[in-house]
């Protein structure tokens, strides 16, 4: 109370300034828009009753060019003094002469002489344009209090101008009536200036409280995150920084969490950003109720969530990092859906010995950790997580340099018919320099190359390359080709092969691709579709690695592929255990054939091995036995060698094209 009483005085300052302003400024609006409705409405009269004069008062065009009247133009005139509140008029000819006043029907009026030069008139005829102006009559003998005074062009029967009319009309009604009307709106003004008068202390007040409100608001905004009321990434930070600042700080034992919601695209995708968000509001549910008394936790922003655990023991973390999963993996209800989902968690024990930044950034490198494990888990950070996660880094960018200087390779292995000493085929593998000399082994960068979403351009290069290469070999012999999971989800798969044999006119009978298992752990209607579209094109499709994941015969009949490859692991195991391995390898090539498939046996590197595998109508041979993979030039000299009449002699050739290549290469 006491502030507004201070407050009043200076309200009532401020009222009796607005109040004057306003009185001044209604004043002046209400002239002006009084002077311009007026202007407005007799412009419309001026152009009706000059039109009408146009069209009614007959030899127009001789009383211009005499200035002489007859009596029925007499008439005329009188009668249309009284038109449209024209009180007096004037005709003027096109040199500003003046020809007949319309009060005066002889040759001269209130002064007004014929003959005489009226400047405004001959400027109103040559320009065209009608001069109008308000006039204020009071005090003037023989004329009304407001009238419209204008210079309007006279037209004769043919449309052409002849002369100008000065005209009069009286506004003075018009006037009176929108002065009435305004005044009401004034009076209106000075009701609402008295309101104003009897309120700015409640509204001054009430300003305040909103000011207040908004500034509680903001802060609350600023503090915690208005979906889940959890604390906000600042404030986490910042409760963070002072706990490491606090004295004897590195005594302690805190836990820094760092939660993700698994594939929460697809949460999004499916359900939509309401049941996206309805399932971030779940987690942060299930993280407040597994920490309550323990800790702290905030949204960090969008699906990442963190907790800060002070003083907690292993086993206590375990216990609560295991619930938060649980509590996570139930159903969210968004509607009527069930929405379900789960979260991976990274986890950093921290003595108080980093900052902020460096404890968050720690089980950033824990959470990545368990979503490479297989997601759906919580992993504690150890130092060997973060060189991983450098080395990873350092791959990224070298794909990425790779890709964007065109520094791929395509090496390629010979494939062998195991009944004659003939090479039936070459397999295409990609290959990525290390900078050093050597190769980058493929399975530490293809994995790589999927996750980043480079696998799609790069295989698309590569086939060109290798149908582009292959054209040049001899009509029979083939070229296989890899083909990723990754590609089936693009979409675009089928017509990037399409384009690839358009452009490079390869036969499409000599391109076979080959798919892993892992392939059907997607959609497998989506894959199924462009599988037979591939096919349709004339192409083999060839199961590769079978046996290392997930064999199913049910896949190999309902995709129908051309081709069985056994994986090298079943050689491996063979040379270890033959007696229970022959059968289960006799079994594997039996099966395909049944199934009218050819069957090949990859990673041959002893003649043993190729003995045992050709006893078993094994059709195909591929492995270090009969040739590293080489490059297209190297290529093209083991096909000019390779008439030699033994699988030995070809053996011997083609395994020494490219001495001293390491294994780490790949079969």
């Amino acid at each position: 109370m006491l502030a507004l009483r201070k407050s009043v005085p200076a309200f009532v300052v401020f009222f009796l300034v607005v109040a004057a302003t306003i009185g001044i400024g209604v004043h002046q609006a209400v002239g002006f828009a009084v002077s311009n409705a007026v202007h407005r409405d007799g412009e419309v009269r001026l152009r009706q009753w000059a039109g009408y004069i146009n069209t009614h008062l007959p030899d127009l065009e001789e009383i211009v060019a005499t200035g002489r009247l007859t009596p029925e133009q007499v008439h005329k005139l009188e009668v249309m003094r009284d038109v449209g509140n024209v009180f007096r008029f004037r005709l003027f000819g096109p040199d500003g002469k003046l020809i007949l006043v319309s009060d005066k029907t002889t040759t001269r009026s209130n002064g007004d002489s014929v003959g005489g030069i009226n400047l405004q008139a001959r400027t109103a005829f040559q320009s065209g344009e009608s001069q109008i102006s308000v006039k204020n009559g009071e005090g003037e003998t023989g004329r009304p209090d407001v009238y419209v005074q204008s210079y309007v062009r006279a037209h004769g029967a043919n449309g052409q101008p002849i002369g100008v009319f000065e005209i009069f009309v009286d506004q003075t009604k018009m006037a009176t009536f929108l002065k009435a009307i305004f005044g009401w709106a004034a009076a209106g003004l000075a009701l609402l200036g008295s309101l104003a008068y009897l309120i700015p202390a409640f509204a001054f007040l009430q300003r305040n409280a909103d000011a207040t409100r908004a500034e509680d608001q903001i802060s609350y905004l600023t503090e915690f995150d208005p979906l889940t009321s959890l604390m906000s990434r600042r404030s986490f930070t910042q409760q963070l920084d002072q706990a490491l600042a606090r004295p004897y700080a590195y005594l302690t034992t805190d836990a820094i969490l760092f939660i993700d919601i698994d594939d929460f695209k697809s949460i999004n995708d499916e359900y939509g950003h309401e049941g996206g968000d309805q399932f971030i509001v779940h987690v942060a549910n299930a993280i407040k109720s597994q920490i309550q008394g323990h800790g702290y936790a905030a949204r960090f922003g969008g699906d990442e969530f963190t907790v800060c655990l002070p003083g907690i023991t292993q086993s206590s973390l375990k216990k609560i990092c295991e619930r938060i999963l649980a509590a996570a993996r139930k159903p969210a209800l968004c509607g009527y859906q069930l929405i379900n989902g789960e979260i991976s968690i990274g986890v950093h024990l921290s003595h108080k010995t980093a900052t902020s930044a460096e404890l968050l950034r720690a089980a950033d490198i824990a959470l990545y950790n368990a979503k490479n494990s297989g997601k759906n888990r919580f992993v504690v950070f150890n130092e060997k997580m973060a060189h991983q996660l450098n080395a990873r880094r350092e791959l990224e960018r070298r794909l990425h340099d790779a890709y964007e200087n065109k520094e791929f390779k395509l090496n390629y292995q010979p494939i062998m018919d195991s009944k004659t000493p003939k090479i039936v085929g070459f397999e295409a593998l990609l290959r990525l320099p290390d900078g050093n000399g050597g190769y980058i082994p493929p399975d530490e960068f293809i994995p790589v190359t999927e996750s980043i979403g480079l696998i799609g351009p790069i295989s698309k290069w590569a086939m060109h390359e290798a149908l582009t290469t292959a054209k040049t070999w001899p009509g029979e012999l083939f070229i296989a080709i890899n083909l990723s999971p990754r590609q089936f989800e693009d979409g675009n798969l089928v017509a990037t092969i399409k384009s690839a044999i358009e452009q490079t006119g390869f036969p499409s009978h000599r391109l076979e691709l080959e798919v892993t298992e892992s392939l059907f752990l997607g959609n497998t209607e989506a894959v199924e579709v462009q599988i037979k579209e591939l096919k349709a094109l004339g192409v083999s499709i060839a199961l590769d690695d079978f046996g290392t994941g997930y064999s199913s015969i049910g896949y190999l009949i309902r995709y129908g592929f051309n081709k069985l490859k056994i994986d090298r692991s079943f050689l491996v195991a063979h040379d270890k255990d033959p007696d229970r391995l022959h059968g289960v390898l006799e079994t594997i090539v039996s099966l395909g054939h049944r199934l009218g498939m050819r069957v090949t046996a990859e990673g041959i590197e002893t003649a043993e091995q190729a003995r045992m595998l050709g006893e078993l109508k094994c059709d195909q041979f591929q492995g270090f036995y009969f040739g590293k993979p080489m490059d297209c030039d190297n290529v093209a000299i083991t096909l000019l060698r390779s008439t030699a009449d033994t699988m030995a002699e070809v053996k011997q050739l083609a395994s020494g094209v490219i001495a001293g290549q390491s294994r780490k290469t790949g079969n």
